[in-house]
């Protein structure tokens, strides 16, 4: 199990800043919400997702279950996940778009739907690196 002074020790506090602030906007929180869901204060939180300041163990814990993401993913995968998501979506984006007559069903399909496809990728793929 990850605790706080594996985190501090081999410098990955950066990178479960940068986690948590993803992890939290993704889920439409503010660090308010977020604060009074892992029994903090606010500034803990921006603290946190500055790099100020490093969770203990208890709200590692009370992160992994609230996002649904093993403690590994918070503190060592999440970078390297979440900034490749959007590059991906686009380039998925961008291939769609240049394919006219794409068609589902016999029936074309107009930037509306291709729209709608591309976001259906994006909520599966998050919920693919979540584990759910």
């Amino acid at each position: 199990m990850w605790c706080y002074n594996t985190i501090k020790k081999t410098g990955m506090i950066a990178i479960f800043a940068q986690t948590l602030r993803l992890l939290r906007k993704e889920s439409g929180l503010t660090q308010s919400e977020l604060a009074k869901k892992l029994g903090k204060s606010a500034s803990a939180i921006g603290m946190y997702e500055q790099g100020r300041r490093e969770p203990d163990t208890k709200t590692l814990r009370r992160i992994r279950e609230l996002f649904g993401v093993p403690v590994d993913l918070l503190i060592d995968g999440a970078p390297r996940t979440v900034f490749e998501l959007p590059d991906v979506l686009e380039g998925m984006t961008q291939s769609l778009l240049k394919h006219p007559g794409l068609t589902f069903n016999g029936e074309p399909l107009g930037r509306g739907d291709l729209a709608e496809v591309c976001e259906a990728m994006r909520l599966g793929m998050l919920l693919a690196l979540r584990g759910k």
